[in-house]
């Protein structure tokens, strides 16, 4: 008898136990998978690409290990330790063979497009689009509950704009700005 494995059953299992660190908030990695999905759709990406992308999206923080770091992340658009956990999911995966591909752009997700010149333009686009879907994400957290979302829609919008060069690519931010004029992204 054959022992196979559903690589994108695991990719799903893992999502979900990282949905347990964040207790009050769950499917933040689901929602950044969708987001990052959209923005790649929208840019053209190929199918196999987004499906990485969605993939990615669903265990970028896959180095959160404590219910702090996940608050800090929701509640902060940046830290100076905000790198640690993507340090951390880099090590965990860069030895699993099967999610090895998943290590350089985890390590990146929270750098700056300014900082991130030196390394290969995929993987910066990649790690950029993963921080991208994020901190839209982490910005309307607080009006999930209250279902005010819609409300506070070009607060969000402006806040990504506000920061398009520094810590976004300004194309990826021409993108978001399009796609989010719908009410359903």
């Amino acid at each position: 008898m054959e022992n196979t494995v559903d690589l994108r059953r695991i990719v799903y299992a893992l999502s979900d136990a990282l949905d347990l660190v964040g207790i009050d908030d769950v499917a933040h990695g689901k929602r950044v998978a969708i987001m990052t999905t959209k923005l790649g759709e929208k840019l053209h990406l190929p199918q196999e690409e987004n499906v990485f992308l969605f993939e990615l999206g669903l265990l970028h923080d896959i180095g959160v290990s404590s219910t702090h770091v996940h608050g800090q992340l929701m509640d902060e658009f940046d830290w100076e330790g905000s790198q640690e956990h993507a340090h951390l999911g880099h090590s965990l995966l860069c030895d699993f063979a099967p999610l090895e591909r998943m290590a350089w752009p985890i390590y990146y997700h929270h750098t700056k497009w300014s900082n991130l010149g030196s390394i290969e333009q995929h993987l910066a686009r990649q790690a950029n689009l993963i921080l991208l879907a994020d901190r839209i994400d982490a910005l309307a957290i607080p009006y999930y509950a209250n279902r005010r979302i819609l409300e506070h829609k070009d607060t969000i919008r402006a806040a990504v704009a506000s920061r398009s060069g520094e810590y976004f690519e300004p194309e990826l931010v021409e993108v978001f700005y399009e796609i989010s004029r719908s009410e359903s992204f």
